[in-house]
C-alpha cells in the first residue's frame, strides 16, 4: 500500500509569516483574556468553595505541563527534521507542513494553559496562576521569526527578501 502525502494548503513565504504571525497574535490574546476573565471571576467569589479535587490538580497540572511542554517539543523537532529532509516538495508546501507544526506546537501550549488557569478558577491555587505565566511566557517566545522559519525549515534566506 502506497503511503500518501496528507494535503497542505501551500503559502508563500511573505503570506506564510502574515498567517502564521496573525494565529499566535490570537492565541495569545485568546489567553490573556481567557486570564483576565477567570481571573476576575475568581477574586469575586468569596473562595468557600473549594473543591476536593484540589488535591488531584496540586499534582496533576505541573506533571501535565512538563509533560506536553516536552512532547510538544519531541513533536516539533520531529516535524522539522522532516521539512528539512524532504528534497522534492515545493517551497509553498514545506511552508504549508511548517504552519501545521507551529499551529500543534501552539495549541499544545494554549490547551495547558487553559487547563492551569481553569483549574486555578476551581481551587485558587496561586501556583496555577504562576504555571499559567511561564506557559504564557513559553508561547510568547515561540512568536514566528523569519530567523526561526529559515533555521527550523532550512530554506534559503532569498525566500524573504523584499
Amino acid at each position: 500500500m502506497a503511503t500518501r502525502k496528507r494535503e497542505t494548503v501551500p503559502l508563500a513565504p511573505k503570506e506564510f509569516m502574515k498567517t502564521a504571525t496573525l494565529i499566535h497574535t490570537f492565541l495569545m490574546m485568546g489567553l490573556a483574556m481567557a486570564f483576565g476573565i477567570i481571573f476576575y471571576v475568581t477574586a469575586m467569589t468569596d473562595g468557600s468553595s473549594k473543591h476536593e479535587l484540589g488535591n488531584t490538580l496540586n499534582y496533576l497540572v505541573p506533571v501535565w505541563a512538563v509533560l506536553v511542554l516536552f512532547a510538544g517539543n519531541a513533536m516539533y523537532r520531529r516535524r522539522t527534521l522532516e521539512i528539512q529532509e524532504d528534497n522534492s516538495s515545493s517551497v509553498e508546501y514545506k511552508l504549508g507542513k511548517y504552519r501545521e507544526t507551529l499551529i500543534i506546537s501552539w495549541a499544545m501550549i494554549e490547551g495547558v494553559a487553559l487547563f492551569t488557569i481553569v483549574s486555578y478558577m476551581l481551587v485558587g491555587n496561586y501556583l496555577f496562576l504562576l504555571l499559567f505565566a511561564l506557559l504564557f511566557l513559553v508561547l510568547l517566545t515561540k512568536r514566528p521569526t523569519i530567523e526561526r522559519t529559515l533555521s527550523d525549515t532550512q530554506l534559503p534566506n532569498s525566500l524573504f527578501d523584499t
